[in-house]
């Protein structure tokens, strides 16, 4: 016999609330919404209240909104007025501060499908002024976003994004790190070692720099070998430790 909605709604924080009680580590699970497909229940933010109050310890967890599912499951993000919607209904119903996370993908499917299919940015049925508007929004420009869009075009080639940023609006976002607080002494050192590290292979210091804590056993292997992951990791590091 199959689970009613309201069963499953109630299953879902009894299951969180098991496993955060064997899991006890200080790590954020974050719940996405679904697209509405099938039997599928979190399509609309009145599932994902519910599921959140029915978890116990509400420190551990939040929400990652993925765009296509939340447009294919009626939520309007292509206009304006559609996304100014979506998130004060979300904001009055689950609350912003909970929001860690965007999933940017269009759809391939029209508004209200119910059919979970992502598709290349602007491409798709949210489009590219949708993205404009929707990256831009004062109250979630700032979130890290990951993009889970098809690898391949449909004749099989593999598709990459050949646009320009600024296209959308995009700014340069200053990356935030969560697992380890700003001023830590901890995140403090490693950032420290690390850009002793990376200072000392550009510069082709001979001599061996001192470091807190050696940083290298939680790089990839050969990471260290490309000047551009280097150079990279200086200007992020830098940032992350002067808070720039």
């Amino acid at each position: 016999m199959e689970a009613s909605e309201n069963q499953a709604l109630e299953a879902v924080p009894n299951g969180i609330n098991q496993a955060f009680e064997r899991a006890k580590n200080p790590v954020i699970l974050l719940l996405e919404n679904t697209a509405g497909q099938g039997t599928e229940i979190g399509y609309n933010f009145e599932h994902l209240r519910r599921i959140l109050d029915g978890v116990q310890d509400g420190e551990r967890i939040g929400v990652c909104l993925d765009t296509a599912h939340a447009f294919e499951a009626g939520y309007d993000l292509s206009r304006k007025k559609g996304i100014e919607q979506a998130l004060e209904s979300f904001d009055r119903t689950i609350g912003l501060s909970r929001l860690h996370l965007l999933h940017l993908n269009d759809s391939k499917t029209p508004m209200g499908s119910r059919k979970d299919r992502h598709w290349h940015i602007g491409e798709g049925y949210i489009g590219k002024e949708g993205f404009r508007k929707l990256i831009n929004h004062s109250s979630i420009r700032t979130l890290p976003g990951i993009m889970e869009t098809p690898r391949k075009d449909t004749g099989g080639r593999f598709k990459e994004y050949e646009g320009d940023p600024e296209s959308y609006g995009v700014r340069e976002v200053q990356p935030k790190v969560h697992s380890i607080p700003f001023g830590h002494p901890i995140r403090n050192h490693l950032i420290q070692s690390l850009l002793l590290v990376i200072v000392q292979i550009l510069l082709k210091v001979e001599h061996e720099i001192e470091a807190p804590i050696d940083p290298l056993g939680l790089l990839p292997k050969g990471f260290l070998e490309k000047r551009s992951h280097l150079l990279n990791i200086c200007s992020l590091l830098s940032r992350f430790l002067f808070d720039l």
